[in-house]
């Protein structure tokens, strides 16, 4: 028997229902393949992944920054917090969404957990589909997504609305739900773009080329990166965060040097070195404890890798920080 659609359904789940939220969180990737293809105007954009992180972000809660190659909307449901950028700093809270666009440096930073955050990954592409709104309404829907100077911005009651409209009616999985999901993700979409537009017309910045990327590859390596991102407070290797990915150690790291042109662990030594930085720069936290939540047990041993990575021994590093700082007051 088909059910009403009940306003606040996900927040319910989540306030009230831990294993019904599970279960939606678990299938919340399939809206991705439902949805298809988006196009405004002259842009165009391919759903690349759709998918849930709840309360991975709290156990480090300084991070440096990561980069996607996608543009990433982030709806907040659950929790309070920041999202960072170099030179720029905005609150989230439930109610908002934030938009970083392709390969802009950004991080999170959790302030009032639990949290949960609905993301959407958007590829620009240039396929023509059947588009559902003019650049006259909305403008350069490609500049507004990955050229705009804001990140975080009002969530319309609309847009949450056909989110739980859609997640709810996601289970069914007939014909006619998922043409009427199609339908609803297109004016999802194009009211978060009337809430992008500014005010004063254009953002000021070029749009960057899409290039040609094999989206497998960057999806899973993005996926990759997250996790790292996650989890640099943990004694990680190679083949636990294979193992996390269901693949050997050696595909893992034989694929993100072939992508990336460097090794995974690369990356998480470059992770590391920059959140220990960040927590130098903005925390008074002790070089002891910022070694633990980077991932080194010895803190003589991390002061050795951040002197090498940095060329400046960290205690150094904090005390420029602040004479940079006093002599900008």
């Amino acid at each position: 028997m088909e059910q009403p659609y009940s306003p606040g359904y996900l927040n319910q789940l989540l306030r009230s229902d831990p294993e019904g939220f599970s279960r939606v969180a678990d299938i919340t990737p399939e809206l991705a393949t439902v949805a298809g293809p988006l196009s405004v105007g002259e842009s165009s954009f391919s759903v690349v992944d759709i998918h849930w992180v709840t309360n991975a972000l709290s156990p480090a809660p300084e991070g440096a920054f990561h980069r996607h190659d996608f543009v990433e909307l982030q709806v907040v449901f659950l929790g309070t917090g920041r999202v960072l950028a170099p030179g720029r700093s905005e609150y989230f809270q439930p109610g908002t969404f934030s938009l970083t666009g392709p390969d802009m440096p950004h991080t999170w930073v959790p302030l009032r957990p639990p949290m949960a955050l609905l993301i959407i990954w958007l590829m620009p592409d240039g396929r023509r589909n059947e588009s559902f709104g003019t650049e006259e309404e909305i403008g350069d829907a490609g500049l507004l997504l990955t050229g705009n100077e804001r990140l975080v911005f009002p969530l319309p009651a609309f847009a949450a609305a056909a989110l739980d409209a859609m997640l709810e009616l996601l289970p069914e999985r007939t014909p006619e739900t998922q043409a009427v999901i199609r339908q609803i993700f297109r004016a999802f979409f194009y009211s978060l773009l009337h809430v992008l537009r500014p005010s004063g017309g254009r953002t000021g910045r070029r749009r960057p080329e899409a290039g040609i990327f094999r989206l497998t590859d960057r999806l899973f390596l993005s996926r990759v990166d997250e996790y790292l991102q996650n989890n640099l407070h943990r004694n990680l290797s190679l083949e636990k965060i294979a193992a996390h990915f269901g693949i050997s150690a050696r595909t893992l790291g034989r694929r993100y040097l072939r992508s990336k042109g460097c090794t995974v662990w690369n990356t998480v030594v470059r992770m590391r070195m920059d959140r220990a930085r960040t927590l130098l720069w903005n925390t008074p936290l002790s070089v002891a404890e910022i070694a633990v939540r980077c991932g080194y047990a010895d803190g003589h041993y991390f002061s050795n890798c951040f002197r090498k990575h940095f060329g400046c021994p960290p205690g150094r590093t904090r005390y420029i920080a602040r004479e940079t700082a006093s002599e900008d007051l």
